[in-house]
């Protein structure tokens, strides 16, 4: 039996979600991210033929790529002209044989822009190792492709550890750089706190901004089904975080009368009630970005799912007294009080323990509200009362080889391994522990 990714899945819209309506526009946004099939580790599905050889290691090959123009018809999230003669790194190569001795299988690819993507060899014509160094692109050059891609009247800034393409006011996007910089820096202060001894990002990390929702939707839904109620979403192909600029949503409340053109008009429209939950939707999508930039979890998967939308969840709640929407000192220990809420709903009509339902799954199914308070307390819980076993854990799951199945029971054996196995004890301190925060 020959293994071949499916294509089908290549991203992540997160949680991405308007909040100004919560329940509705909610649901809306988990329903276009649950159509996408989760932003998924490239599960693996089989067919016949011979049985696969991994014939390269991870990370190891820089190689010459030679490839077949793209179909056209083609419809997958790489909306940028792939190159077709390109040096590249070779992530994983999985090959074998037909039945009728036809060569079958993929090669996982990372470009220079960033990009991940899986090729069939039916689309590769040659590739080859070679001597030439691998090199991602810089900034001005990311930047040319990036800004010649989203259209005229796109800027360019460039902070320590993002690109931001934007076609908004320069207030704006100097606002969302101190709110990703912002987070930078709470992220490494927790990831150095807890002795994960991350790597920093190899490429520079792409963010684009559109004027509005308009034109941020067009852009969002050929990267997805729909984008529909999402403000934020991030790619784990492409390696960008896309969004709009937030302080130009026109509502009944505060009618929109002109681009905000200075930081005093954007911190007085982000400082409404439900600014700082779209606030906090962006800080979940560049979380997402960092911790894959940074080696917390692969790009290419396998993971646990649960782990990686709980951490987010941990950073999501900015602080309403920075001038960024995000306090400096935020160490993601803080309880996310709507999860919270959400959580204890679930728990007080749910009548067995939900953990190792939603340990052992690759994507949230039933009531996606639920299962993201579930992933939410899960991470909470852990990183307030067992922190150095959840560093553990983290550093575990971090070691899966690329595409590789990762089962259920899999799943459940690895959390076993750290945590234990004794489930009634754990779920009480669990649910004790979640039911005294205030």
């Amino acid at each position: 039996m020959l293994f071949i990714v499916r294509l089908c899945d290549c991203h992540h819209a997160g949680c991405g979600m308007v909040f100004a309506a919560p329940v509705r526009f909610l649901a809306l946004a988990l329903a276009a991210w649950a159509a996408l099939g989760v932003f998924s580790c490239g599960a693996l599905a089989q067919t016949d033929g011979a049985e696969p050889v991994l014939t390269s290691a991870p990370k190891t090959k820089t190689i010459h790529l030679v490839l077949k123009p793209e179909d056209s018809k083609r419809s997958d999230s790489v909306r940028t002209e792939r190159p077709t003669d390109v040096i590249a790194r070779l992530i994983v190569d999985y090959r074998g044989e037909d039945r009728s001795g036809n060569l079958v299988g993929f090669a996982a690819v990372l470009f220079p822009d960033g990009r991940l993507e899986v090729i069939p060899h039916s689309d590769i014509v040659l590739m080859e190792e070679t001597d030439e160094s691998f090199r991602p692109l810089d900034a001005e050059e990311l930047g040319e492709q990036l800004s010649a891609e989203a259209g005229a009247g796109f800027k360019i800034l460039k902070s320590r550890h993002f690109l931001f393409v934007y076609n908004t006011s320069e207030a704006y996007a100097a606002w969302c750089s101190k709110l990703f910089e912002t987070l930078y820096l709470g992220f490494d202060k927790y990831q150095t706190q807890r002795g994960l001894n991350l790597s920093d990002p190899e490429f520079v990390m792409p963010v684009i901004i559109f004027p509005n929702r308009e034109v941020f939707t067009n852009y969002a839904e050929r990267d997805m089904l729909s984008a529909e109620g999402i403000v934020a979403y991030y790619n784990r192909v492409t390696n960008r975080v896309v969004l709009y600029d937030l302080s130009e949503e026109e509502t009944a409340e505060q009618p929109r009368k002109g681009r905000r053109l200075n930081s005093q008009q954007i911190a007085e429209f982000l400082a409404r009630p439900n600014a700082e939950l779209n606030v906090s939707t962006i800080v979940h999508e560049a979380t997402h970005q960092i911790a894959f930039n940074r080696k917390m979890f692969p790009r290419t998967g396998p993971y646990p799912l649960w782990l990686v939308e709980g951490l987010s969840m941990a950073f999501e709640t900015p602080s309403k007294d920075a001038a960024a929407g995000w306090n400096r000192r935020y160490s993601a220990v803080h309880p996310n009080l709507v999860r919270h809420r959400q959580l204890i709903s679930y728990l007080e009509k749910m009548p067995a323990d939900p953990i190792r339902d939603i340990l052992r799954s690759n994507q949230f199914e039933g009531n996606l509200l639920d299962s993201y308070a579930v992933a939410w307390g899960l991470f909470h819980y852990l990183n307030m009362k067992q922190p150095k076993k959840l560093s553990e854990y983290i550093k575990l799951v971090a070691q899966k080889y690329p595409y590789q199945k990762y089962t259920p029971e899999e799943r459940l054996a690895d959390f076993e391994a750290v945590f234990g196995d004794d489930w009634e004890r754990f779920y009480k301190g669990f649910v004790r522990y979640m039911t005294s925060i205030k």
